[in-house]
């Protein structure tokens, strides 16, 4: 028998064992049926969360804000977790079946699945904790394509299937952008049997350039099998593209587009007043030139002058001589303003030969911002300014353009 044949006999073994009880010993009782789940677990030797991390991963849990909704767990198996997991949301939203509380479970087995779907209806969770069936990548792309997890919508991610798959599965989630600042990584196993491509990703921080940013703490639990840690990571930065707006020559505002849920909406009105006065303040600072003191003015120590002669008290000073400062370099045309920085965001202005600005909102943590802002730039010369349709200085309304800024800005926002 291989193993996954044993894996899904013990599952099996499970069902019988639950169901030969009395209806009422686990209707509509989760914790009940979870303690049920780990007691037959321990006797026959069967893969689950265990209480121990369970209640180790609420007290993380119950710390993110605001309050947690949405969970994906990649290795759903029985359902033990997920059910835990489901009872968790429930509580800490005070609520008894919360329409907007969802726990999306992954599990490949069609074997385990099917009695995951069967305890967690017994447990009344049916409408909270959803059984995906099929590959764990595949099931949560088609949930991020129907639009039941949205970009900065995910508050806590589990991983307890296949270890060798932790880091790949981490990094679509990222290239999804499903977290937000504050949601939880939950990792089990990563001690024995171990997975150590992961550890090191999240303990070093993340993606190196990449748009999130984590701390991780380790967990020591003890159960009847000894010690052993659950690795919990927290989301402490999202480096992320908010925004994107095209201002033409003539400081008319030709395209307007957000990238992540939860921003404060402004209205048409607002967007086109923004354009218009970035638009003049743009035209004022190119007409800047300010002088820069050099570190060290030159001087003649040969020949002594009323600028190097030590003054007496009541003599005016000199004036400082023009050669003691530096002008901005004629050869190399004014800018104008580029970068703007607060605590909440950065503005980045690229402009074109034409006059074209393009604004890009971005995290202030973010880094490469140039290779973003050239990347906007040749999607603009692609999909925009070679359609034949498209009018100069008009409002830009390309689908193409649309798209394809989206997909690229996807796993950095």
């Amino acid at each position: 028998m291989s193993k996954e044949e044993t894996i899904e006999a013990k599952a099996r073994a499970l069902h019988e064992h639950i169901f030969s009880k009395p209806e009422d010993r686990y209707a509509g009782k989760p914790w009940d049926l979870v303690n049920a789940i780990n007691e037959f677990a321990d006797e026959s030797r069967m893969m689950t969360f265990k209480n121990a991390k369970i209640e180790a991963s609420r007290q993380q849990i119950a710390k993110i804000q605001p309050t947690p909704k949405t969970f994906i767990e990649f290795g759903g198996y029985v359902g033990a977790s997920a059910i835990a997991w489901g009872v968790i949301l429930r509580e800490l939203n005070n609520a008894d079946n919360a329409v907007d509380v969802n726990v999306y479970t992954f599990e490949l087995s069609p074997v385990n699945a099917g009695v995951a779907r069967e305890l967690i209806r017994l447990a009344g969770l049916e409408g909270t904790v959803h059984v995906l069936e099929g590959p764990a990548a595949d099931s949560l792309r088609r949930l991020f394509e129907e639009g039941k997890v949205e970009k900065g919508g995910v508050d806590v991610a589990f991983f307890d299937h296949w270890e060798q798959f932790y880091l790949p599965d981490l990094q679509l989630c990222e290239d999804l952008g499903l977290f937000r600042k504050g949601s939880k990584v939950i990792a089990d196993n990563t001690d024995f049997p171990g997975a150590p491509a992961y550890l090191e990703y999240v303990k070093s921080g993340g993606r190196q350039g990449g748009s999130y940013h984590y701390e991780t703490e380790s967990f020591e639990t003890t159960s009847n099998r000894g010690p052993s840690i659950v690795e919990v990571s927290s989301v402490v930065g999202v480096q992320a593209v908010f925004s994107l707006i095209i201002i033409n020559k003539a400081g008319g505002l030709v395209y307007q587009r957000e990238f992540q849920p939860g921003l404060r909406k402004l209205s048409t009105n607002d967007y086109l007043v923004l354009a218009g006065t970035f638009h003049g303040v743009h035209a004022i600072t190119r007409t800047i030139t300010p002088k820069l003191p050099l570190s060290t003015a030159p001087t003649t120590a040969t020949t002594p002058t009323s600028s190097n002669i030590p003054s007496t008290p009541g003599t005016p000073t000199p004036p400082t001589p023009a050669s003691a400062f530096t002008f901005p370099n004629p050869g190399i045309p004014a800018t104008g303003l580029e970068s703007l920085e607060t605590d909440k965001f950065r503005l980045t202005c690229f402009q074109t030969l034409t006059g074209t600005k393009f604004l890009l909102f971005t995290d202030p943590m973010m880094g490469n911002i140039d290779v973003v802002m050239k990347k906007v730039y040749e999607l603009y010369a692609d999909y925009v300014m070679k359609n034949p349709f498209y009018q100069l200085e008009m409002p830009v309304r390309c689908e193409a353009f649309d798209r394809h800024l989206a997909g690229w800005l996807r796993g950095r926002t």
